[in-house]
């Protein structure tokens, strides 16, 4: 323990030399997503700055291509980090970050304003009970990251959200929409999987959005006004009917995730995602028609068609022109067909 304050006792003088550094230390963040979602990317806090990012390896040490420092360290580090915000003061509702379950509770139960609070991370206990205002939420104006790793009973459905998320990550939220009174324009990240949310209408989210095993989900509406849109996952989404046209025009989408959608019937009638790298429609047993290319994707390298009702590639898919991995296993309607041109090219590239 002697060990690691030093070194960070040593990271504090270094940065001290340079009045411009600063030395923060961020709480459970894992990925680079969540760090750029969490700080709004490395240039956020100016330049020339030092960050300490907690992970689990006391030696692990990776310099960013932003001229910017991340050192991933012990979980020593992130306890000590979650000691220091503790002692900012006796009262969780004035500390910035709130882990501990009896903290967030005690701050939830006295239901006032608070422009403290930037991030909170619930794991509650399934036998824990508490009353909560449904409004909660609303007056944590600073509040920039939610995580609810499960849907305790207590959280019935919120009113109100701050405008300030940028990550809202709600397993099992228990509602088919956001607050209407909510803005999602500052939202990086967007996840509730396992809930009730039915995306009748399109949300600005700029960045990630799983929404994985909801059940009420029946489309993907437009989203051509999230033209900044990296990541889309809506796996075992067993009531997802049609997506729309809009998202096989996401300029920078990188990842289309579908697996397990048993009713996608309508998926978009061509696709033009030159960014896109990943594609997974596995077990969309229902799925029968794959969209025209409508232009050159060198980008895209893996398509995991397995156990879909496709029955013919158009010809427009030699436009896939960096696809390595295709997987077409179980597409029994496909193998009824004769191979298509574009199949007999791409096995000849292989080999």
């Amino acid at each position: 323990m002697q060990q690691i304050e030093q070194m960070l006792v040593d990271e504090v003088e270094n940065c001290n030399k340079d009045c411009r550094k600063k030395l923060l230390v961020l709480d459970d963040v894992d990925k680079k997503e969540q760090l750029q979602a969490t700080v709004g990317g490395l240039d956020w806090f100016g330049p020339k700055k030092s960050l300490i990012k907690i992970g689990r390896s006391l030696s692990q040490r990776k310099v960013d291509k932003c001229n910017d420092e991340i050192m991933i360290m012990h979980d020593l580090i992130q306890y000590m980090g979650k000691e220091i915000v503790r002692e900012q003061s006796s009262c969780p509702q004035k500390r910035n970050r709130l882990w501990f379950y009896e903290d967030i509770v005690c701050v939830l139960e006295k239901n006032t304003v608070n422009d403290e609070i930037e991030a909170m991370m619930l794991d509650m206990p399934e036998d824990q009970e508490v009353l909560r205002n449904e409004n909660v939420f609303g007056k944590m104006k600073n509040l920039r990251m939610m995580l609810i790793k499960k849907n305790p009973n207590f959280l019935r459905s919120p009113k109100d959200l701050p405008n300030s998320l940028r990550v809202l990550e709600w397993w099992g939220y228990p509602r088919a929409s956001l607050p209407s009174k909510f803005h999602s324009k500052n939202l990086v990240k967007l996840d509730l999987s396992n809930s009730y949310f039915q995306w009748d209408n399109p949300l600005q989210v700029c960045a990630i959005s799983r929404n994985s095993c909801c059940m009420n989900i029946r489309q993907i509406p437009d989203m051509s006004g999230f033209p900044n849109l990296t990541e889309l996952c809506v796996c075992k989404c067993t009531n997802l009917i049609e997506i729309h046209d809009s998202v096989g025009l996401l300029q920078n989408l990188q990842k289309f995730c579908a697996e397990g959608c048993t009713k996608l019937k309508i998926g978009p009638r061509g696709i033009k995602l030159i960014s896109l790298e990943f594609l997974n429609l596995r077990d969309c047993n229902s799925f029968g028609t794959f969209p025209e290319i409508l232009a050159p994707m060198q980008k895209l390298k893996f398509v995991d068609l397995e156990g879909t009702a496709i029955n013919n590639l158009p010809l427009s898919t030699k436009n896939l022109e960096g696809l390595r991995i295709l997987s077409l296993k179980r597409c029994k309607w496909l193998e009824s067909n004769e191979p298509t041109k574009f199949l007999s090219n791409f096995a000849r590239d292989l080999s």
